[in-house]
């Protein structure tokens, strides 16, 4: 092999480094792109879709929800005779409706203000940094708190507490200020208390 020869491969070999170095870059960029793909498009179908496995009801099942929802304690042969159809067909629903999911149970519905809770407050729970896990444990732990939601934004929980008197709410509250800053609102009223959406969905659309 003459020195010419050597010389050019001398030359030529980093350019071949650098051509593969550059090929295997574009492949792990196109896996990386697939990647992102397949989590947006699951994200997506996860937002956008039902869940397949939900059995859809239909008007009988809606109109026996509506009359436990007005008064649980109505018999099934009266919700039978209203609706058209006889109390073991009802009972039959109910135990499907009960399987599948869209009833989960039954319970009383409790004045508060009748058990001596004067005021309701809406406490938005914004964690410290690595606190989250324990301000919902201290949450779970208070028996004051009706319900606690975790949400978007700056405040990452937020909750509803029962109080007897707006004397004891800072001491409720203490446990919490170690690891979380909380927000404060006292309810004065309520515009609706409780209701359930309809019961055979549709998508909301905009007037006009």
């Amino acid at each position: 092999m003459d020195a010419p020869t050597i010389f050019r491969l001398i030359i030529d070999r980093p350019i071949f480094d650098i051509h593969c170095q550059f090929i295997n870059i574009c492949a792990l960029l196109l896996l990386l792109f697939n990647y992102i793909a397949v989590i947006t498009f699951d994200l997506y179908l996860r937002l956008t879709k039902r869940d397949l496995s939900i059995k859809a009801i239909d008007h009988l099942d809606a109109a026996i929800i509506d009359a436990l929802e007005a008064d649980a304690r109505t018999s099934l042969a009266e919700i039978g005779k209203r609706i058209g159809i006889s109390g073991p067909a009802v009972g039959e629903r109910l135990r499907r409706l009960r399987e599948d999911g869209p009833i989960e149970g039954f319970g009383p519905r409790l004045n508060l203000r009748a058990l001596g809770y004067s005021l309701e407050a809406l406490v938005r729970i914004k964690p410290r940094s690595g606190e989250l896990k324990k301000a919902e444990s201290l949450v779970k732990e208070e028996p004051r708190f009706l319900w606690c939601d975790r949400v978007t934004g700056e405040d990452c929980l937020v909750a509803k507490l029962a109080l007897l008197d707006v004397a004891e709410l800072d001491s409720i509250l203490m446990a919490l200020h170690d690891y979380a800053e909380t927000h404060t609102s006292i309810v004065k009223s309520s515009v609706i208390t409780h209701r359930q959406p309809p019961l055979i969905p549709e998508r909301a659309t905009s007037a006009g």
